[in-house]
């Protein structure tokens, strides 16, 4: 096993890796299966389609490879519509409640060990509303799912520009989740999505911070600021590519200060820490290959990053 396995339970997100199964279950289905047969992968962030079929076909797939579900939640509920739960209407914001539960019981069906959510969409001229209706139903969908034995993390995603969600700031998402532990959701934790980072205009180190008592888990990707750059915004590019924020050297940082932080444990197969890759193909390159090519920076960074760490706690 290699060290970076030792220390760290690695994910990568099928749906990202093949966009079209975002609308396409069928499309969906393909890359749950593809990403299957990527040994150097223990985990796969994606959600689960609605069809009971095509649901219980992805989970035995996961299954007999081997692979762990980390629920991502779909894009629905960070739109206006079914999944709307900053809405002003009570009756929409009870449906996506219900809708919520429904894809918390979704990820007990494929023993999820957790489940990650997003905001909604923000309504600037009435944010205070929009974040207290959030709130409820960030704590009613977390107290849900504690019944199921599965954690819930929020993920910061930017607002004030891209998507637009209510949180938001990575310390909004912590004092979040400390509202959530003192209503009683014992569950509620905190998310680092590190290529979200300079989308919301945050350092590395800030967000750690805020986040580093309660952590969950760990997106990794890359982000893009340059309008002239086809990676522009919030696509979730690839390690590495041009114009991007983040490469090995950035990679081994973030590393090394997550080591520091105790949230990977350098001590080897423990409780090993839950990271996982949310990124698109490399221009020209397939699933596989963009797959591979980031654990290879993710191996060569995490033993730049561990040697390090051993030399200056010697």
């Amino acid at each position: 096993m290699a060290i970076l396995n030792q220390h760290i339970k690695l994910g990568i997100s099928p749906s990202m890796l093949r966009s079209a199964s975002f609308d396409n279950h069928l499309e969906h289905l393909c890359a749950v299966d593809a990403c299957c047969a990527y040994p150097e992968f223990e985990t796969l962030e994606t959600f689960l389609p609605d069809d009971n079929s095509l649901r219980q076909l992805e989970i035995q797939k996961m299954r007999d490879a081997g692979k762990t579900l980390h629920y991502n939640t779909p894009g629905i509920f960070q739109v206006a519509g079914p999944g709307d739960s900053g809405s002003p209407d009570p009756k929409q914001r009870a449906s996506a409640l219900e809708l919520m539960k429904r894809h918390i019981d979704y990820a007990a069906q494929a023993q999820a060990p957790l489940i990650v959510i997003t905001g909604c969409m923000d309504r600037p001229e009435h944010h205070e509303d929009t974040m207290k209706y959030f709130e409820e139903f960030f704590i009613a969908s977390s107290l849900y799912a504690q019944e199921q034995g599965i954690l819930v993390v929020v993920e910061p995603i930017e607002r004030h520009r891209f998507k637009r969600l209510v949180l938001g700031p990575t310390w909004e998402c912590a004092s979040l989740v400390e509202k959530a532990r003192a209503a009683g959701c014992a569950n509620a934790h905190t998310m680092l999505d590190i290529a979200h980072l300079p989308l919301m205009e945050e350092d590395f180190d800030s967000a750690l911070a805020h986040v580093s008592k309660d952590l969950a888990h760990v997106h990794m990707g890359d982000a893009v600021l340059d309008p002239a750059n086809a990676f522009y915004g919030h696509t979730h590019p690839p390690l590495g590519v041009q114009g991007g924020c983040f490469d090995l050297d950035a990679l081994t940082y973030h590393f090394l200060q997550l080591l520091k932080s105790g949230y990977i444990p350098s001590t080897p197969n423990t409780s090993r820490a839950l990271i996982s890759f949310e990124v698109q193909p490399y221009p020209g390159a397939s699933m596989r290959t963009t797959a591979q090519l980031c654990y290879e920076k993710a191996l060569a960074a995490f033993e730049r990053a561990f040697a390090q760490f051993e030399r200056d706690n010697a």
